[in-house]
């Protein structure tokens, strides 16, 4: 797939939110994720796009569930790994200090191509690394990677989550079929309030 393609929101999508309820439980998840960003941050300055896209992306590991064999043993760390993004990693890194999900502790890495990611859980793939997508969702497939993306129009192939900008604040895309190619369960908590869900083949 060439990279204008890359760029084709995805079809086959049903959208949500529609209707108010959905709609608040949206904010509802955003204000909780931004709980994540420190106080003193706060008090000075509103949170950047950026942050509120590393702490969302630390949110996903709680309601994924990867295959067990993905992981060393009950207590080894979730691993996400950031395609070329330095503001996106240093937030991440931030965010996960000291902090435990389901047990276990949570590692960032950075990487600037798809040979150097090793053992992740979840792939971050900046805006200008999506040409990078046809070979990493090859490696998604294989090695249960959840791989997010930032596409301002939507799902692009070889992404399982997307973060955009709706109506000025952060939402997120979820295709279903990708999730399930890489052996990867979301939670229904998370799909109740996203964008939009992609159920249908590509």
């Amino acid at each position: 797939m060439s990279k204008a393609n890359l760029h084709k929101p995805a079809s086959g999508s049903r959208e949500l939110l529609t209707d108010h309820k959905k709609l608040v439980r949206l904010l509802l998840l955003v204000c909780i994720v931004l709980s994540n960003i420190s106080s003193q941050a706060l008090a000075s300055d509103p949170p950047q796009e950026y942050q509120v896209k590393a702490a969302m992306t630390y949110k996903f590991l709680g309601y994924s569930e990867w295959p067990p064999t993905q992981f060393d043993g009950p207590h080894s760390p979730y691993r996400i790994w950031v395609l070329d993004s330095t503001a996106t990693k240093n937030e991440l890194q931030r965010i996960v200090a000291h902090r435990i999900i389901n047990g276990r502790s949570i590692e960032v890495y950075s990487a600037t191509t798809v040979n150097q990611i090793d053992n992740a859980h979840i792939v971050f793939v900046a805006r200008d690394m999506e040409f990078l997508l046809p070979r990493l969702s090859r490696r998604a497939r294989k090695n249960a990677y959840l791989v997010v993306t930032e596409n301002e129009h939507g799902l692009v192939e070889g992404s399982t989550i997307n973060l955009r900008l709706v109506n000025g604040r952060v939402g997120f895309d979820i295709s279903l079929n990708s999730a399930q190619s890489c052996g990867i369960t979301l939670s229904s908590s998370l799909l109740s309030i996203a964008v939009s869900i992609e159920e249908g083949q590509r």
